[in-house]
C-alpha cells in the first residue's frame, strides 16, 4: 500500500495531469485489488465419469477472479476424505456411489477435521443414502443425482457468500400483515426459512426439502417443526384481515390448498422485485 500512496504524492505534485503518472497509479490499484482478492475454492468429487457434475458457469471469464475450481475422479471411498485434506476446499462437492456405510464414515471424519467451516454439498443416486446424509445435518445440501446444472450453480454462489435480510422492513411488514407474533418460536423459524430461500430461490424448484433441512441445522429442530411452520403462518395468512396486503401477495388465489414450497415462493417473488 505504501507504494500506492506514493504514488499519489506524486501525483498530486505534479500539479497537472500528468498520463503516464495516472496509469501508474490505476496499474498499482489494480494490482493491489487482485491481491486482496480471495478466491473461493470449489471441489468436486466424482466416482462415474458420465455422473460429472456440468459447472461451467464456475469457470466462465464473469467467475475468473472468484472460484479456484478443480474437480477430481475417484476410485477409493477413502479418497472423499484424502482429497479433502489435500485440497482444502471452501466448498466440497461429492459425487459418489460407494458403499453407504463407508460414505458416512467418510463425511463424519471430514466433519472432525472440517475447522475452516468448509460448506459440504452431497449429490447421490441412493435415497438411502440421502436420508442418512440428513439425519447427520453435516452436509449443508443434498441433491438427488439429477440435480440441475443452475441449482447446483446458485447453491454455490450462495454457500460461498453470506446473506442478511434484504430490506428488513419488508419482513417486518410481513410480520405484522400476517398477525403473527414477533417472538414466538413458529415466527423465528419462518423467518429463517425465508432467508434460505432468498439466498437461493432455486431450491423452491423441486428442493425444498434443503430448505427445511438447512432451518432445522441452523434451529437445531426438526425438518417437519420447520416444515409445520411454514403451514402454520399459511394458516394465518388465511384467516388475516389484512386482505389487500394478501392479495398483493398472492393475488385473488385462495390460500386452502397452497404447498408450502408455492406459499414460499410467491413471497420472495414479491420481496425481490419490491423497489422499497
Amino acid at each position: 500500500m505504501c507504494y500506492f500512496v506514493e504514488l499519489c504524492r506524486k501525483f498530486i505534485r505534479l500539479e497537472a495531469l500528468n498520463y503516464k503518472a495516472f496509469c501508474d497509479i490505476i496499474r498499482m490499484y489494480k494490482i493491489i485489488r487482485e491481491e486482496k482478492r480471495i478466491l473461493k475454492k470449489v471441489v468436486i468429487v466424482y466416482d462415474n465419469l458420465l455422473h460429472k457434475p456440468k459447472l461451467h458457469n464456475l469457470t466462465s471469464f464473469d467467475n475468473a477472479g472468484v472460484y479456484e475450481y478443480e474437480d477430481i475422479f475417484i476410485d477409493n471411498v477413502k479418497d472423499i476424505s484424502n482429497i479433502f485434506k489435500k485440497s482444502d476446499p471452501d466448498i466440497y462437492i461429492m459425487n459418489v456411489n460407494f458403499n453407504d456405510f463407508e460414505v458416512i464414515n467418510e463425511i463424519k471424519s471430514i466433519s472432525e477435521r472440517n475447522t475452516k467451516d468448509c460448506k459440504i454439498v452431497a449429490i447421490s443416486k441412493s435415497s438411502n443414502l440421502r436420508d442418512m446424509l440428513f439425519n447427520t445435518k453435516i452436509p449443508e445440501r443434498i441433491f438427488p443425482l439429477n440435480i440441475a446444472s443452475d441449482v447446483l450453480y446458485y447453491t454455490i454462489e450462495e454457500l460461498t457468500n453470506t446473506h442478511s435480510l434484504p430490506n428488513r422492513y419488508l419482513f417486518i411488514n410481513l410480520i405484522e400483515k400476517l398477525e403473527l407474533k414477533p417472538y414466538s418460536p413458529t415466527t423465528q423459524y419462518f423467518i429463517a426459512t425465508l432467508q434460505v430461500c432468498m439466498a437461493n430461490p432455486y431450491l423452491l424448484g423441486g428442493h425444498v426439502n434443503n430448505v427445511f433441512y438447512s432451518v432445522s441445522k441452523k434451529c437445531n429442530i426438526s425438518t417437519e417443526t420447520a416444515r409445520k411452520s411454514v403451514y402454520k403462518v399459511i394458516d394465518n395468512a388465511r384467516y388475516s384481515n389484512n386482505k389487500e396486503y394478501i392479495n398483493s401477495i398472492f393475488g385473488n388465489a385462495k390460500l386452502n390448498d397452497i404447498s408450502p414450497s408455492r406459499f414460499l415462493e410467491q413471497i420472495v417473488w414479491k420481496f425481490r422485485t419490491d423497489k422499497r
